[in-house]
């Protein structure tokens, strides 16, 4: 018997962003049942900025996209070929038609739309589509890591403190393998073969730095600058298929116990996996090191006024945000280029290739943050007064300052910062407490 979870959640303004009506939401599971029948469909929670996804059973995951957003399905089978497992098996089902609207003022409209008023097909937030593409995913295990995060501040009991301190090493450490893996299978920058290869963002890696060059604030221009000079160096390296939006909703993990038993200390330090990547709309090659911006994303955490993490779905960086390391982002980093040199000893051995590797890490910043994303149009350098959760990420992440940028944007945003602090600082003392009175038990 088929089964149907309804639970809308955000996705509804997936439907409005993209100017379809209200029934598209009942179109996308018709199309699903249709297709599966017997099998139980569920909205996943939370639903990403720029497609609408279902769960379809057990293993199987339906997504609709619009085509601004379309996944290469090449590419994403080339993904499985490096990544193996932690890529999902992608296929393209079809389309979905949606009955276009012939007139802005509703003629030809879908049933229930009053032809008098606008047309909300000519009136989406982020214009307007009749068809979304239909893909096929396996589905890949385990929670989101900004899911896991979430569960771990409410879960007081799980010992915080010290849980937390194992699972970001184990993480870091995968991000490692991740890194090392598409190193293993890049192409030579002196390949003949990869001007074929390039995707919108490595065919325009010189015009995108001199759009920041003159577009960002002053104070980055000197890390803009660095990075242009040294951008033949840096497209020499190999380039390596590149996951293009490693964010904390696009990161799957598991732990290696996944019920915790009594309080035993072995339980409550059990490992955390990556069990893969999702969403890889926006993977290409990229030289090796662009995609190692990802690794700001496991050193901290994005917050808000309440102190939570906000990176679950929707938007990222959320608005109002600002990033925040957590106490041993140093260490942790140190671990990752020490593991990093283990598997490629080049960088220990050669100063230069580190530089370059370094000086590519920055390129990936720069290129994930001072860029506006606008809907996927890549388009636009950032700016203060408009962009300020990414120019704080950009002051924390390339100038080492925190909040630098909030300055400017009133004092109810200054306060985020110290309530997080403060409230980082109980979840910690209550995490010790209890784990100090469970032990005695």
């Amino acid at each position: 018997m088929t089964g149907l979870v309804d639970d809308k959640g955000r996705d509804e303004d997936f439907f409005l962003r993209n100017g379809l009506p209200p029934e598209t939401r009942g179109l996308c599971y018709d199309y699903v049942h249709t297709r599966y029948p017997g099998l139980t469909v569920q909205d996943a929670q939370p639903q990403g900025f720029c497609s609408h996804t279902l769960f379809v059973g057990e293993a199987l995951v339906v997504q609709f996209r619009p085509p601004t957003h379309q996944l290469d399905v090449g590419l994403v089978q080339e993904a499985c070929r490096v990544y193996g497992d932690l890529a999902p098996e992608t296929h393209l089902l079809g389309e979905l038609r949606v009955e276009a609207c012939s007139s802005s003022r509703g003629e030809g409209c879908p049933k229930g739309v009053n032809s008098n008023e606008p047309c909300h097909r000519t009136a989406g937030i982020e214009g307007s589509c009749d068809k979304l593409l239909v893909y096929s995913m396996s589905r890949i295990p385990g929670v989101s890591l900004a899911d896991f995060r979430e569960q771990q501040v409410d879960d007081v009991l799980s010992c915080k403190s010290k849980l937390g301190s194992y699972h970001k090493r184990d993480v870091i450490s995968d991000f490692v393998r991740l890194s090392h893996r598409a190193l293993q299978q890049a192409i030579p920058g002196d390949s003949a073969s990869l001007a074929t290869r390039k995707g919108r963002i490595g065919t325009s890696l010189q015009r995108r730095l001199e759009h920041m060059q003159s577009g960002l604030p002053l104070r980055f221009r000197a890390r803009v600058t660095a990075v242009l000079s040294s951008l033949e160096r840096i497209e020499a390296l190999p380039w390596v298929l590149t996951h293009g939006d490693f964010t904390p909703s696009n990161v799957m993990v598991k732990t290696d116990s996944t019920e915790r038993q009594g309080a035993s200390e072995r339980a409550l330090t059990g490992g955390l996996r990556i069990s893969g990547l999702i969403d890889w709309a926006e993977v290409e090659y990229l030289p090796f090191g662009v995609g190692l911006y990802g690794l700001e994303e496991l050193l901290g955490e994005s917050v808000v006024d309440d102190g939570e993490d906000q990176s679950r779905g929707g938007r990222y960086p959320a608005p109002k945000s600002m990033f925040e390391y957590y106490g041993g982002h140093r260490e942790l980093r140190r671990t990752f280029w020490e593991e990093l040199g283990a598997r490629v000893p080049r960088l220990n051995t050669d100063k230069a290739f580190r530089e370059t590797v370094e000086l590519a890490r920055v390129l990936g910043i720069l290129l994930w943050h001072g860029i506006a994303f606008d809907n996927g149009r890549l388009d636009r350098v950032v700016q203060p007064g408009v962009d300020d959760e990414e120019i704080q990420r950009l002051d924390l992440f390339l100038l080492g300052s925190p909040a630098a940028s909030w300055g400017t944007v009133g004092p109810h945003r200054r306060r985020f910062r110290c309530w997080a602090t403060i409230k980082t600082a109980v979840s910690y003392i209550k995490g010790l407490l209890f784990g100090r009175l469970t032990a005695r038990d």
